[in-house]
């Protein structure tokens, strides 16, 4: 199953966090091995939604801890609705076995960052109206290795006057050698707020001053705003 069914996470209601510049670092010990379920989850859930972790479970490892929060109707509702019933349809058909052992989350409270420092590397203007735009910038800097940063990089069009904005490309990778970073990730334009949202989560993984290779699993949830 592609990665992108995972977004849906991150598409309805329920939003990763983070402080762009200081990301925020997803403790390992919150998510649950494949195949294990704290014993509290079931006290939790009904017996149908139990059944549906177990299916998730074989395939993910999960933090449950969304679960010890007050969740309304809508929001449960949309839950399993949009994202763990095809989830588990999607595992039983045997179409997940590429994910095994990935990170499943969900954060029902956004804590976006609106003061994230862009620079702008590329300005084009087609017309007096519209621009072609892209910007970058750093959203991630580890402590215990050097030049080991996550940039952001976004390309998209922009027309002042009707205030639409087309996406063309949204990245996020690391300028490290011996690094690598696959997250999941949704970009979309909010027209309303005038800016680019970007939120995501996934695994970086890096070599330390030592040259040890380290991993660090980040969520995050920012914008880049439009002038």
């Amino acid at each position: 199953m592609n990665k992108n069914i995972i977004l849906s996470v991150f598409l309805f209601l329920f939003f990763v966090t983070l402080r762009a510049q200081k990301a925020q670092e997803i403790p390992l010990q919150e998510y649950s091995p494949v195949g294990v379920i704290p014993d509290w989850v079931e006290e939790k859930v009904s017996v149908e939604e139990f059944q549906l972790w177990k299916t998730m479970s074989s395939v993910y490892q999960v933090d449950y801890n969304f679960l010890k929060q007050e969740i309304s109707f809508d929001k449960k509702k949309s839950l399993y609705e949009d994202i763990v019933k095809p989830l588990c349809a999607a595992i039983k058909k045997g179409e997940c076995q590429n994910e095994k052992g990935q990170l499943f989350t969900i954060n029902l409270f956004s804590n976006r960052d609106t003061s994230v420092h862009w620079e702008r590397e590329i300005l084009f203007r087609i017309n007096e109206h519209i621009r072609f735009c892209k910007e970058k910038s750093v959203i991630y800097q580890a402590k215990n290795a050097e030049k080991t940063d996550l940039e952001c990089s976004i390309w998209y069009t922009y027309d002042t006057i009707k205030e639409e904005c087309h996406i063309l490309k949204c990245d996020i990778v690391s300028i490290a050698p011996f690094s690598s970073f696959n997250p999941v990730l949704n970009v979309s334009y909010e027209k309303e707020s005038k800016w680019i949202s970007v939120n995501y989560v996934g695994c970086f993984y890096y070599l330390d001053k030592l040259k040890n290779e380290q991993s660090v699993s980040l969520r995050g949830d920012f914008v880049l705003k439009l002038e």
